[in-house]
């Protein structure tokens, strides 16, 4: 009697061995799923070929002067840094004094070959940062290009006439006087320590005279002298957002793939051959090394977190580019927005305390199972002196899994920007 075509009377059904199952007709089952994982590749196929078009990881350091040009691209290359040159105008970004929809990114900013200084001690001079000569609103000083500006100091207010003199001195461009020091803070000049007192002397005595008034009006209503630190929180928050930690994350990367590419598989890959013959011919010395050099590189490891966290030493992690003096990093008006970062670390290293801690009582635990390991190791090694090509086999999966990784790493930057 037959059952779903099977007949009882043909004796069992022949067990299938796998050669019969080896040699039946192979089909793609997921036909849906492979329409998708191939939909899939063409998005990001595309996606990156769109990126690499029209992306440019520069945005991802530099910022964008206040008509939407990136800093150190085109006609401002070579002009790195970004200067806010109206400090009131980022105090208007603040809610406390923020009557709409303003913020910081809508104060005027220009890029610069660098921070800007303050006249000399002891003098009674002023500094001025002038807008481009050539800005697309018509207000500078067309007679010059960037080039004699750069080399001027940014600064032609003496050769303007008196109308537009009176506006700089009324905060209003196109020269702004620099009364406060600035630092570069990730390519951008951050606020910190105190008003420049002869220079803003010499600012109110040229105001009276100029304008026509028997006392200097400031444009708010509150003394600069008494904003710094909440200026330089607010540009020390702007510069560590979320968004902004993130970009310079991936332009970290950017910047050091080579880095990354001779640490992360030359290197690895040179030394793997020499941990073989290590391995081979000095198992004894290999494990004890090897206990060895880990518990000193957690210790090594623990000692860099406090000193980047500043607990030893002076070597702490900061957003200042160059070496600025103590002075700017101690002085209590500036706020550096790398603090965040130097918290983690801090953590970081209590956690790596911990750690080495344990590796330390682990290691003393199995000073005397490390004799076993070593017999182990001894047996283990035979297979390499029998087979000597195996040595050899993981390279192959090793330049596929790089193949794949310079895939998927380097061309984030492009499309992010």
């Amino acid at each position: 009697m037959e059952c779903c075509g099977k007949s009882e009377a043909d004796g069992e059904a022949k067990e299938e061995t796998m050669e019969d199952v080896m040699e039946k007709n192979r089909r793609c089952t997921d036909v849906l799923f492979l329409l998708l994982f191939v939909a899939f590749w063409i998005g990001m196929l595309a996606v990156g070929v769109i990126g690499f078009a029209s992306g440019d990881p520069r945005v991802l350091i530099y910022g964008t002067d206040y008509q939407g040009d990136l800093c150190d691209k085109g006609d401002l290359d070579g002009l790195k840094v970004r200067y806010w040159v109206n400090p009131y105008e980022i105090m208007s970004s603040l809610s406390m004094y923020n009557t709409n929809s303003y913020n910081i990114k809508d104060a005027k900013s220009i890029c610069l070959n660098g921070c800007p200084k303050t006249a000399a001690d002891n003098t009674s001079a002023v500094n001025w940062v002038c807008n481009y000569p050539d800005s697309e609103d018509g207000y500078g000083y067309k007679t010059w290009t960037k080039d004699t500006w750069e080399q001027n100091n940014y600064n032609y207010y003496s050769l303007l006439n008196v109308t537009l003199q009176k506006t700089s001195l009324q905060w209003k461009g196109p020269c702004y006087p620099v009364l406060l020091p600035t630092v570069n803070n990730y390519q951008s000049c951050q606020y910190y320590g105190q008003v420049h007192v002869e220079s803003e002397t010499a600012f109110a005595n040229e105001a009276k005279a100029k304008l026509g008034s028997s006392s200097y009006n400031a444009p708010e209503s509150y003394p600069l002298s008494t904003v710094v630190a909440t200026l330089s929180s607010t540009i020390s928050d702007s510069l560590s957002a979320p968004v902004a930690v993130m970009q310079r994350y991936i332009d970290d990367f950017a910047q050091g793939w080579a880095v990354c590419l001779v640490m992360g598989f030359v290197a690895p890959v040179l030394l793997s051959f020499v941990w073989l013959a290590v391995l081979r011919y000095f198992t004894g010395v290999f494990a004890y090394m090897i206990v060895f050099m880990v518990n000193l590189g957690a210790i090594m490891c623990t000692v860099y977190l406090y000193m980047k966290a500043g607990i030893i030493g002076s070597d702490a992690v900061s957003a200042a580019i160059g070496a600025p003096a103590d002075s700017v990093l101690n002085d209590p008006a500036y706020t550096d927005p790398a603090e965040d970062n130097e918290t983690v670390l801090k953590y970081c290293a209590f956690a790596a305390t911990a750690v080495t801690a344990v590796f330390l009582v682990f290691s003393l635990l199995m000073l005397r199972r490390i004799a076993i390991a070593v017999a182990v190791i001894k047996v283990a090694t035979q297979a390499i002196a029998g087979a000597p090509s195996v040595v050899f086999f993981p390279i192959a999966p090793v330049l596929l899994t790089l193949g794949f990784g310079a895939y998927w790493l380097p061309p984030p930057p492009d499309p992010f920007s």
